[in-house]
């Protein structure tokens, strides 16, 4: 029996972009305060894999709550974690470090430190553009001076 052969044609360029996971990152950002404050740890990282169960050393009795409740991070913090982990490729790891809003000014540049000691691909801050209202970038009024926005890309 003779084998047939049939020659295919494209009309488009049947090119398929790769993806790929893009590994660990930390998320910085602020959580809801009183009267319904978030009790999830300040300025520590938190890594989270799955955000409807998060369990860490430091918050024991939030342990296998979601990461947006208001025994971890509720408000922007934890919103921000839920939608990085919802992407397709998603982050293998998100460290999430709220805020001290007792650190005053000097909350962000003391999450940062907190940040610097993890092994990180991105760092971005939840719900906070690059810019503020003055103009001044406030990534660049807390953080070490060999960190600087890469862009101006909407924040997670």
């Amino acid at each position: 029996m003779a084998v047939r052969y049939i020659t295919v044609t494209p009309i488009t360029n049947l090119f398929k972009p790769a993806t790929r996971a893009f590994g660990d990152i930390a998320i910085v950002g602020k959580v809801d305060g009183a009267p319904d404050a978030a009790s999830g740890p300040k300025k520590t990282p938190v890594p989270i894999t799955n955000p409807d169960s998060v369990s860490h050393k430091s918050n024991v009795a939030g342990a296998g709550q979601a990461v947006d409740s208001k025994a971890w991070f509720k408000g922007d913090l934890g919103k921000s974690v839920r939608k990085a982990l919802s992407q397709s490729p998603g982050p293998t790891t998100v460290y999430a470090v709220a805020l001290d809003p007792g650190d005053g000014a000097n909350a962000l540049s003391l999450a940062l430190a907190e940040v610097a000691k993890l092994d990180v691909q991105i760092v971005t801050l939840a719900n906070t553009g690059l810019t503020s209202a003055a103009g001044k970038a406030e990534i660049e009024d807390g953080a070490p001076s060999s960190w600087r926005p890469m862009s101006s890309a909407s924040p997670v």
